[in-house]
């Protein structure tokens, strides 16, 4: 008695969005060919197109290292996919970076470090590629995650080498600098997916069925 007499608690208009709000909402922008194949989460897909991408334009590969790697790009530079098992390596004149894409998974090949309390991972072993291949040049390492995957990197040995940077942080940058590809805009559907700080997918295609299943009951 005490909750429905207390008048703050409720509104004088009723605000519950209505089955047809939710199914006119839903639009082509929240489509993309990796919902159509079931690959929103498969880490490759991701990479390759951050690969794709970063190798289509000079330009959007420049202001990507100064936006959010935060990195002087210099001289001819390549991106490489699954060097060393690398999910991205990017090498120029005075730079070697490397990037970790993670999606929902945690840090692999985890082994126990027989020289201290820290564990190896494949973490130090990218770290020990770039000290190995450096040369004189500045190294960086780098994970992707999205927003809701928070690893804890404090258990890894090297670890304190690398920054997470978050999907939110791609998806805004690359929302910025769009470029002219047919493909591009399927790219941001899917980053946007992975830039929230909590994974809705499960719900939203329980939701998107339970519409379906209305409007279908709706025909007959």
């Amino acid at each position: 008695s005490k909750i429905l007499n207390y008048k703050k608690l409720w509104q004088n208009e009723n605000i519950t969005q209505k089955i047809s709000d939710i199914t006119e909402h839903r639009s082509e922008d929240d489509f993309n060919f990796l919902k159509l194949i079931r690959k929103e989460y498969d880490e490759l897909c991701y990479s390759n197109m951050f690969h794709y991408f970063l190798t289509q334009d000079k330009q959007l590969f420049h202001e990507f290292m100064t936006d959010v790697l935060r990195l002087a790009p210099s001289g001819t530079y390549s991106v490489q996919r699954e060097t060393e098992h690398i999910d991205l390596l990017i090498q120029d004149d005075k730079n070697i970076v490397v990037i970790e894409n993670k999606i929902k998974s945690g840090i692999n090949g985890i082994r126990n470090d027989i020289y201290g309390d820290l564990v190896q991972s494949q973490l130090f072993d990218y770290h020990k590629y770039a000290d190995e291949n450096a040369h004189g040049r500045k190294e960086s390492f780098y994970i992707f995650a999205p927003n809701y995957n928070r690893i804890d990197l404090q258990q890894y040995k090297k670890s304190e080498d690398y920054e997470v940077i978050n999907y939110s942080v791609l998806y805004e940058f690359f929302s910025k600098h769009r470029i002219e590809n047919k493909y591009y805009d399927d790219f941001l559907s899917a980053l946007k997916n992975h830039a929230k700080d909590i994974d809705n997918s499960n719900f939203e295609i329980m939701q998107e069925r339970f519409i379906e299943t209305i409007n279908s009951v709706k025909q007959l």
